[in-house]
């Protein structure tokens, strides 16, 4: 049996109710909501196989999608392959060019051509700290321990254990005292439908 026949099985199966408003032409004014066990059983059954239409259709989405992502990533790889040939061929030519063609600052020198200019920057030396060793020579100096930091945290996941929640509170077990700090969100119910 193909999906459209079964389809058609289910929708003869729909509630009288329903059928009747839809036939009608009437717009279902209010949500339609299940009243026996039947009833929710079809309501089930017809929204899992559109379920199980917009899985495949979703599955197909994320094929193409793969697929564009997969050329996307060989026409980066190109480009930045041409980008880094281009910029190394043009790196040893920049190094044959004389240096009073060239314009120097302290961070970078530059040499202009019709399409466009080669530019050699000097960055900065990037800073690589050994935390340890440089806390230990800031305690070890006079006069720097304003540069030294102390980060207190609460240690929340032993605190949970010695507290409880009592209404909209959560308080500490053996006193009762609300916790100042934390504030509890509630949040919806959660609903699955596990299917047999």
């Amino acid at each position: 049996m193909d999906k459209r026949e079964l389809i058609g099985l289910l929708q003869e199966e729909m509630p009288e109710e329903l059928a009747a408003e839809m036939e009608a032409g009437n717009e279902v004014k209010q949500m339609w909501i299940p009243k026996n066990d039947q009833e929710a059983d079809w309501w089930i059954e017809i929204n899992q196989e559109e379920i199980k239409q917009l899985e495949r259709l979703e599955h197909q989405l994320q094929e193409k999608i793969a697929t564009y992502q997969h050329r996307l990533q060989k026409v980066q790889q190109e480009k930045e392959f041409k980008q880094r040939n281009m910029t190394s061929r043009l790196a040893i030519y920049f190094d044959t060019i004389a240096a009073d063609q060239k314009k120097k600052t302290k961070t970078q020198e530059k040499y202009t051509l019709p399409s466009g200019e080669i530019i050699k920057k000097y960055p900065a030396p990037r800073i690589v700290r050994d935390e340890e060793k440089l806390l230990r020579w800031i305690k070890s100096q006079k006069g720097l321990e304003e540069y030294i930091q102390t980060t207190e945290k609460v240690a929340w996941g032993e605190l949970k254990k010695l507290t409880e929640q009592t209404g909209d509170f959560l308080v500490m077990k053996e006193t009762g005292e609300i916790i100042d700090g934390i504030e509890l969100e509630h949040q919806e119910p959660i609903i699955e439908i596990k299917l047999g």
